[in-house]
């Protein structure tokens, strides 16, 4: 599988962790990772042409487009002065095809990530627009290092919860809702445990993740907030294979 580049990029770690944003521009067929994709061998360019197209990576681009829509409606909602906070942005590939960025609708989009490479392509690629990459951690939120930066009409971590074990899920979840101001509105994501390919990806791209189900984006969910203070809601993407929980502070 070594000749695949998606199956390759994940194995080998070329950013030394799993699931870079790097890779998720391969399966997300970003123009970025194009170089990478055609010196790919025949055969390897042929195994790229199905795992690149199975359901999950499926749901991976869904998501894409599912967080630029949830950008839109917030920057609506907030007559085009939304303020919105990524948390483990990512090189952020929503803002390329939410229509608020370049109509200016947006006030301030605070993109969060560990990895100096991901701020760095942010913030060339979004020099003079309201995002503003800045580099940080889970450990980070969890100490309360970034307070200064007030609070959002919009929370969201696309990615993040597919690494994170329960009690830190939960702790995180916490955290997170600090940052929500009234009628704001949090977004997070998992890969759902009905996915088919985990045995593959496991395997051969040595890229484990933490599987939930819809019951248990509701348990990090209750174990996290009042639930008389946020309306909430989980659901999952057309395929089932990402599951998303919503929470809006009243």
């Amino acid at each position: 599988m070594s000749q695949d580049p998606l199956s390759n990029w994940s194995f080998t770690k070329p950013r030394g962790y799993s699931g870079d944003a790097s890779l998720l521009d391969i399966y997300y067929k970003h123009p970025s990772m194009d170089d990478v994709v055609a010196e790919a061998t025949p055969l390897g360019r042929q195994i790229y042409d199905y795992t690149v197209n199975v359901p999950a990576c499926a749901a991976g681009r869904e998501r894409c487009e599912i967080l630029a829509r949830t950008v839109d409606e917030a920057a609506d909602a907030c007559d085009g002065a939304a303020e919105i906070f990524a948390v483990a942005a990512g090189h952020l590939r929503e803002a390329e095809i939410c229509r608020s960025l370049p109509a200016k609708a947006i006030r301030r989009w605070v993109a969060l990530d560990q990895d100096p490479v991901s701020v760095g392509v942010m913030t060339r690629d979004h020099a003079g627009t309201a995002v503003e990459p800045m580099i940080g951690s889970v450990m980070g939120l969890l100490k309360r290092s970034y307070a200064h930066l007030g609070t959002f009409d919009l929370v969201y971590a696309s990615g993040l919860y597919d690494y994170l074990q329960r009690k830190v899920a939960i702790k995180l979840m916490q955290r997170m809702t600090d940052f929500v101001r009234p009628g704001g509105r949090l977004l997070f994501a998992n890969f759902s445990d009905e996915i088919t390919s985990d045995g593959y990806m496991e395997t051969f791209m040595d890229w484990p993740l933490i599987l939930r189900s819809a019951d248990d984006m509701w348990d990090i969910i209750t174990a996290s907030v009042d639930r008389n203070a946020f309306d909430c809601e989980v659901w999952y993407g057309s395929n089932r294979n990402i599951v998303y929980g919503t929470l809006r502070r009243k």
